[in-house]
């Protein structure tokens, strides 16, 4: 079920419980966990459960943003896209959605499950540390928010000379405006204004076999003794 969208979170769980479903297991489609994702959706589905009579078992498969088999999906894709390319990356950039930082000050792990699932990844990818770059997208207001920035980032290794970029998104687990749009559209224009030649936005993990694979083990981990 959807936060926003179809179908709705409401509408998923009453069609559950009207099958007889008494356990049901939520995978948030967020692998780092913050307040304005994870919890958001913690709190859509309270709601939800609000407005039906019969609540069955509810359990939440926690922030898997180290989890080897997510790790090992997201290296699978990177992988496999780039032995497609035509042409060999000179860096790798990988852009996660950003926050204010205020948000962090105030507790939020968000940025901390950001670093770790950056150095798993990184480390599954055996890339050397002056291949690759972490940086944050998305920040929209005046407020200051996480750094560095993705379009910035991109303009400052133009100029430094790096012509051909491979940008991933592990905290997408689909592609959307953020990804498809912003990443392979915008700041594509944004590096190639700079001096950039080359710019290939990374699918999503989207309905990718070995991501289908790591949310069956997840879900069996998170499962195990209960359902």
């Amino acid at each position: 079920g959807m936060q926003i969208g179809n179908p709705a979170l409401l509408e998923t769980i009453k069609k559950m419980v009207a099958q007889g479903i008494e356990k049901i297991i939520v995978f948030p489609m967020y692998p780092q966990y913050s307040a304005t994702t994870t919890a958001s959706a913690m709190d859509c589905l309270g709601q939800a459960l609000m407005k039906i009579r019969r609540v069955p078992a509810i359990r939440f498969i926690p922030p898997y943003y180290q989890h080897p088999a997510y790790i090992k999906a997201l290296a699978t894709i990177i992988r496999e896209q780039e032995a497609k390319l035509t042409w060999k990356p000179d860096h790798h950039l990988i852009s996660f959605h950003g926050i204010p930082i205020s948000y962090c000050q105030r507790g939020d792990v968000y940025a901390t499950h950001v670093k770790r699932t950056t150095f798993a990844l990184v480390k599954e990818m055996g890339w050397s540390r002056d291949y690759w770059t972490q940086s944050f997208q998305s920040l929209f207001g005046r407020e200051e928010w996480l750094k560095p920035y993705t379009e910035e980032t991109l303009k400052k290794m133009a100029k430094k000379g790096i012509k051909k970029v491979f940008v991933s998104t592990p905290g997408f687990t689909s592609d959307c405006l953020e990804t498809i749009d912003e990443i392979g559209h915008e700041a594509k224009e944004v590096f190639v204004e700079a001096g950039g030649e080359e710019l290939f936005q990374c699918p999503c993990l989207n309905d990718h076999p070995a991501w289908i694979e790591a949310m069956k083990t997840i879900v069996d981990e998170e499962g195990a003794g209960w359902l």
